[in-house]
């Protein structure tokens, strides 16, 4: 399971407490990260791993397994994330 890759989009609190809680069980790895902000990010990567991202887009085309989508869906980040991802499950 250590292999399993994530994608982490967001990385405030919660993303902070979800990243520390999977890798503390055991249930993968950091593969991905991206924030609004690139420092913050940068700081979530060196903390939990992975690799930053400059956009949510070219995170979770990273070839990781699974994402983590910590952002709030009242801002344009949120919408495309979810588009996107509706548009990756459904084509």
């Amino acid at each position: 399971m250590e292999n399993f890759g994530w994608v982490f989009i967001g990385c405030g609190k919660i993303a902070e407490k979800a990243a520390k809680s999977l890798i503390e069980a055991g249930a993968g790895r950091i593969a991905a990260v991206w924030n609004r902000t690139r420092a913050r990010a940068e700081k979530f990567a060196e903390k939990y791993g992975g690799k930053v991202y400059g956009t949510a887009e070219e995170a979770l085309n990273s070839g990781a397994d699974c994402a983590y989508i910590a952002t709030t869906v009242n801002n344009q980040y949120g919408h495309t994330i979810i588009n996107n991802i509706i548009k990756a499950v459904i084509f």
